[in-house]
């Protein structure tokens, strides 16, 4: 079954996109394949409804907001790491 809610970095592909698409940018052959890899994961787990609205989402984020998701992310992964104290 495929999941409805998108993964934290998911978007990031979609702004990568646009802003490739805005400075031309071409990627090595070895960087489109390991991104063709990750976005192909990404569509595996993700019905086509809210991989298109994620990716949408995606290309409408600022570099801004790219980076507070990541930060959101990396910092939700060292809390689920910290040792608790009891």
């Amino acid at each position: 079954m495929k999941r409805s809610a998108p993964e934290p970095d998911h978007p990031s592909f979609g702004h990568a996109e646009r802003v490739g698409e805005q400075n031309d940018f071409v990627y090595p052959a070895w960087l489109a394949a390991m991104r063709e890899a990750a976005v192909s994961r990404c569509r595996d787990l993700l019905d086509e409804e809210t991989f298109s609205a994620t990716w949408q989402r995606g290309r409408a984020m600022t570099a801004g907001d790219v980076f507070e998701l990541a930060a959101e992310a990396v910092g939700a992964g060292l809390d689920q790491n910290r040792p608790r104290v009891s």
